[in-house]
């Protein structure tokens, strides 16, 4: 039996050294079961179950382990062992949940014993420290017990993202994504998987509580268009599950103004599912929703009917209860700010003309120039180019094929003289071909729309707003003369001059488009969007769902209101089929951070019947903005179901031209290769096609078994190189034009969420413990080397490392991971080893505020406002001069050591407050570290990577003080 355990160990000796654990427990635990005298056994056993991070068994096997050594034995080695596995496993254990105190209770003589092992003279110091470490983790038991959910609270609070110049948040008013639903596809283009959500498949309890979640809302296209297709999926079901589906659409932005506005068109929809009998009525209230939707301004009925629609809403909102129709839902906490927009368009816009907006715009229109520029990757250039070629020729068998000579000659009347009929119609389609060629590439979107769409698109040029149907034109004689001269191909000076002059002194501008902050240069928004394209974009979505029902698609006497007529139609007719079925919560607040409240259960303002976790999630462009697929898998994936068919999904709109592919978007986030990202998240990347395509990712069921996990090593090597990349991040590309540049948001905030994120994916506590306390006990030693260029990073740097391994210099940011620790020490899932001066509770750190700093000129002239880059740089008197300037590249020399010492400067990534907008700049820190630093005359700057500038004039720490706010800051 001996020499059969003895084979069964070596066995399981191989697998261990393999770091097949499953492997190794299984032929250790056959060993012991042949030979249970020998202490041995167990106590290899005991080592695979800890690296496999089961806590609770490691700890039983060294118990049987020390109960077969014989009293009075001496087997110093093996009892060193298990001494210092024991402590390990009792502060990894007890600290993720794994081990209560009472399941120690029977034990309590024996874990002494082993105790005693590190107070002998012998023991190792590992031993030592790690008896420590379990002496605090048993002393905070308690506090870590009673205070973790406010201490995920607390750690919820702290900024993710770094602050940007402006100090406040973009509106985005319009789209620029295709419309879809996200029941039947992620939209129109055929490269895109369409994975639809098979309701009839699904169990009748998954489909009494489906769940979508739009992150980034906007201008609510999908939650419009996901409703149409739920109605229709719905139909398509037996009674029974007709009878027991729900359906819960979340729609949340960060901006209350664009809450406000889908608010104001949800309040129209329901007033239209009721108007369905007055057809005057109908017909304004279809072209007010038009005009909000997709237009810079409004008749003046149209104006009317929004400020009564705001009117209205407020007091609705404002009353008690909030009165709003019962498939709509504002979440309480959300309120205020929407009402807060809602006042600003009700009293604030009197004095703003519908002329002055209109000689603010400009529309979108892709510049070919973008094709020579060196910033866009080779592979989108090609693909850019024969797209372009493709789609040309569409449009050139288009004309040629659906067209008749008496159609061309109409619509290119106005540009056409006197040539033969032959030479004059050959001529024609090329001019033609030209008008819808620009028109196709509006927005760079591909779409193309009804011939009759040009000539409004020639009205729309001039005017600026939608042609209204006949109903209602026919109160305007200047602009029916008008439309009924550009539909005849030519339109004459003093025609134009009329209609213009109408709209001038009669239309209004739409009132949702205005910010308060955005507008304050000129007093207006600056409107960048090409509107008949996105008509062009309902138009095509309206075929695909078959909403024409033998309708023509298009009526040439008002495209764009027929157009949107039938979608509307659609959408009113799919709310009453979904009655008692829909619920639509308006949701404001950071995408992260609201998604975090629901997972650690303080959405306490929400219903406990609303959903936490979700079928579908759509996030729009949200990524490109809020930390790419890191922020993804940290945050939203938390919130995404498991079944097969529960998918999150978004598209890259910001910069899609700069990535050479799946892998380049991926690793410039998250330093990993797709394949990489899948495993390292435990996770599946179901589509990745950052060129204007869709990225689409399903969760797997957590934890994850350690085997299927990278190893230790890959994951301390990933870890520092994303903990390198948020401190010295690549500059975020030297392109000019704005939605090419690369953000890199992240904060150390955001670092901690990643970690207790590994934790739940399942990953070793002692992994992260071990490697946490090396970053903050400024032990880490490396041979990974930052990226110091320009974005985006280069394929080639993936998995770059130096040529030597040497310890880097985190002290400048100990004062932010002690800030972090502090404030979500009770929340962490495994045991940290902090230094002496750390402080001991989030009741030691304060919050602080001097007065905003004088930006450099880069950020005073708002280039790149909305970019996330500013960190706060702290240092003593002894240091002045290395920030006045600052050197290029100075930050990642002082990460190698050079120039500062120990306790001279510390740098924060995590800023409540700054900006252009604040007055005041707010951080938080530990209370005795501040009151050194003021002892020490230090000195405090805003400081920006991505264009190396800092704030002219460092704020003294005679001008800090410390402020009394909520614990939850808001920024």
């Amino acid at each position: 039996m001996a020499s059969s355990a003895v084979a069964l160990k070596e066995k399981g000796n191989t697998c261990f050294k393999a770091a097949n654990f499953t492997g190794a427990i299984k032929f250790y635990s056959q060993a012991e079961a042949s030979d249970p005298v020998d202490p041995i056994y167990p106590s290899n056993l005991s080592a695979a179950f800890y690296e496999q991070g089961k806590y609770f068994e490691s700890y039983s096997a060294i118990c049987r382990s020390r109960q077969k050594i014989p009293d009075g034995e001496s087997n110093s080695a093996l009892l060193s062992k298990l001494s210092t596995r024991l402590a390990k496993s009792l502060s990894c254990g007890v600290r993720s949940g794994a081990i209560s105190l009472k399941d120690l209770e029977t034990d309590i003589a024996l874990i002494n014993e082993l105790r005693l092992v590190s107070e002998s003279d012998s023991a190792s110091p590992d031993c030592v420290r790690a008896w420590k470490d379990w002496k605090r983790v048993a002393h905070d038991y308690d506090r870590t017990s009673k205070g973790a959910s406010q201490a995920r609270t607390r750690l919820a609070s702290l900024p993710v993202r770094k602050k940007t110049g402006e100090g406040t948040i973009e509106y985005y008013t319009v789209g620029q994504d295709e419309l879809m639903s996200l029941v039947q596809d992620w939209g129109p283009s055929e490269k895109d998987k369409k994975n639809p959500v098979d309701l009839a498949r699904m169990s009748e309890d998954r489909l009494s509580r489906l769940s979508f979640y739009f992150g980034g809302v906007g201008d609510a296209r999908h939650v419009f268009g996901s409703v149409v297709g739920l109605s229709q999926a719905r139909l398509k079901l037996n009674k029974r599950k007709r009878q027991v589906m729900r359906a819960h659409l979340t729609m949340n932005d960060i901006h209350p103004s664009a809450l406000a506005r889908d608010l104001c068109m949800l309040f129209l929809l329901d007033e239209l599912s009721s108007n369905r009998d007055n057809e005057i009525k109908e017909a304004e209230l279809k072209m007010t929703l038009l005009s909000i939707w997709m237009g810079l301004i409004m008749p003046s009925y149209c104006y009317i009917r929004l400020k009564k629609t705001i009117k209205a809403l407020l007091n609705r909102l404002q009353s008690s209860p909030i009165q709003l129709p019962d498939w709509i839902y504002v979440v309480s906490a959300s309120v205020p700010a929407i009402v807060a927009s809602l006042k600003y368009w009700d009293t604030e816009l009197g004095n703003k003309t519908a002329k002055e907006l209109m000689a603010k715009r400009h529309n979108i229109e892709f510049s070919k120039d973008i094709l020579q520029d060196a910033s866009m990757s080779l592979n989108w250039k090609k693909d850019m180019a024969a797209k372009t070629e493709a789609k040309n020729e569409q449009i050139k068998m288009h004309i040629d094929m659906t067209m008749d000579d008496a159609q061309v000659i109409q619509l290119t009347r106005a540009s056409m003289r006197t040539h033969e009929r032959k030479e004059w119609l050959d001529k024609a389609r090329k001019v033609l071909y030209d008008m819808m060629v620009k028109l196709d590439e509006g927005e760079n979107l591909g779409t193309r729309g009804p011939a009759s769409l040009l000539q409004e698109e020639a009205y729309h040029r001039t005017l600026g707003g939608f042609v209204p149907p006949s109903i209602l034109r026919s109160r305007t004689a200047e602009l029916d003369t008008l439309w009924t001269a550009v539909r005849g191909g030519e339109a004459p000076p003093d025609v134009i001059r009329n209609a213009q002059n109408h709209v001038d002194s009669t239309w209004k501008p739409n009132a949702t488009l205005f910010d308060r902050i955005q507008e304050r240069g000129t007093g207006y928004p600056d409107p960048q969007f090409a509107a008949i394209n996105f008509v062009n974009i309902v138009e095509k979505f309206n075929k695909r769902m078959r909403l024409a029902r033998g309708q023509k698609q298009t009526d040439p006497d008002c495209p764009s209101f027929s157009i949107l007529s039938m979608f509307f139609d659609g959408v009113v007719e799919a709310i009453a089929n979904l009655k008692g079925h829909l619920t639509l919560e308006l949701l404001q607040g950071d995408l992260n951070e609201e998604l975090v409240k629901m997972q650690n259960g303080d959405d306490v303002t929400r219903p406990q019947s609303f959903p936490r976790k979700y079928t579908r999630i759509w996030l729009s462009n949200v990524p490109d903005y809020t930390g790419g697929p890191l922020a993804q898998a940290v945050y939203s994936m938390r919130s995404l179901e498991t079944a097969p068919d529960a998918a999150l999904a978004a598209n890259c709109l910001m910069n899609s031209g700069v990535w050479e592919g799946g892998d380049h978007f991926v690793h410039n986030y998250t330093q990993l290769n797709c394949k990489d990202y899948a495993r390292f998240f435990g996770c599946r990347i179901l589509t990745m096609d950052p060129a204007w395509g869709l990225m689409q990712y399903a969760q797997d069921s957590l934890p994850r078994p350690v085997e299927e996990l990278p190893s230790r090593d890959e994951l301390t090597t990933w870890l520092t190189r994303v903990l390198l990349n948020i401190i010295t991040p690549s500059k975020t590309g030297s392109g000019t034009v704005r939605w090419i540049r690369v953000r890199f948001p992240n904060t150390l905030a955001l670092f901690m969420g990643l970690l207790l994120r590994l934790h739940e994916i399942g990953y070793p506590s002692h992994w992260i413990s071990e490697y946490l306390s090396s970053v903050i006990n400024d032990t880490l030693a490396t041979d990974i080397v930052p990226y110091l260029g320009d974005a985006p990073i280069p394929l080639s740097q993936m998995g770059r490392r130096g040529t030597s391994r040497r310890r880097i210099n985190l002290d400048p940011w100990s004062a932010e991971f002690e800030t972090i620790v502090a404030l979500s020490f009770e929340a962490i899932p495994f045991p940290i080893s902090l230094p002496e001066d750390f402080a001991q509770s989030y009741t030691d750190i304060g919050v602080f505020e001097a007065p905003c700093p004088t930006f450099g000129a880069t950020t005073v002239m708002h280039m790149y406002g909305f970019d996330p880059v500013f960190t706060l740089v702290f240092y003593d008197e002894t240091n002045v001069h290395l920030f006045s300037p600052v050197k290029e590249n100075l930050i990642p020399e002082i990460l190698e050591g050079r120039h500062v010492k120990k306790g001279q400067v510390y740098i924060l990534t995590s800023v409540d407050i700054l900006g252009l907008s604040s007055n005041v700049m707010r951080w938080r820190m530990s209370k005795e570290r501040v009151r050194k630093m003021k002892a020490g005359k230090w000195r405090v700057m805003a400081y920006r990577a991505d264009m190396n500038e800092t704030s002219i004039f460092p704020d003294e720490a005679a001008k800090w003080r410390e402020v009394n706010v909520q614990e939850v800051s808001v920024r």
